[in-house]
């Protein structure tokens, strides 16, 4: 997998399949799968491969002593997930360090004044009200799942809008693009989202669940 993309196409494949409800998490590049009513492991290995991709039964768990997995395999899991977030910071400190990160990025980022501002801090957090971006970047919970593992010890479960067990980010992420259907509707890199409203079925349970809680934390 190269992207989230991905991570959505396998994740559809497979949830059309009779009987089975999958997760696919692109950070880690593993999918939890639930089957029965026939399904065969080599079947979704099969579903899978005719997307496109490639896949593997997971090795059977091995009980490990006392002191935990050798300190050399765990490194080697948590290296990519390590290597990511220092790229992160790296890029974030320039612009986070102000005066002198400005002054640093001026003199080493071409077109600092129309690259930096707009696109880094406008676009991503849609602070120009979309008077020069494009789109606001803001996701549900399934796709924080899809692109992380900070789901995993999370008590709500990224597909809930609704439930005691709703996430709060997808509730949210929903209710924000209906509150603000009219605006964001017109804009051609949100309207596909919006469009999807139609599309709930627990559109005005949401409503009301948010309503509740108003400002309140989850």
């Amino acid at each position: 997998m190269t992207c989230a993309s991905c991570a959505a196409r396998i994740e559809k494949k497979l949830n059309r399949m009779d009987g089975v409800t999958a997760t696919v998490n692109y950070a880690t590049e593993k999918a939890k799968v639930s089957y029965g009513g026939g399904v065969s492991v080599p079947e979704l290995i099969a579903t899978v491969e005719a997307t496109g991709y490639t896949a593997r039964e997971p090795e059977p768990v091995r009980a490990e002593p006392a002191s935990g997995p050798e300190p050399a395999q765990a490194a080697d899991e948590l290296r990519p997930l390590r290597e990511r977030l220092v790229t992160v910071v790296v890029l974030a400190v320039p612009v986070i360090a102000r005066p002198a990160g400005r002054a640093c990025v001026r003199r080493f980022v071409d077109g600092y004044d129309w690259v930096m501002i707009p696109n880094v801090i406008g676009m991503s957090q849609y602070a120009d009200a979309g008077r020069m971006t494009t789109k606001p970047y803001t996701s549900g919970g399934a796709y924080v799942h899809r692109m992380s593992d900070l789901c995993g010890p999370c008590r709500y479960r990224p597909v809930d809008r609704t439930g005691e067990q709703a996430c709060p980010y997808t509730a949210g992420y929903w209710t924000l693009l209906d509150r603000h259907r009219e605006r964001l509707g017109h804009n051609h890199r949100t309207a596909q989202p919006v469009r999807q409203l139609q599309r709930l079925h627990d559109l005005d349970e949401v409503r009301g669940q948010e309503q509740t809680r108003g400002d309140a934390p989850p």
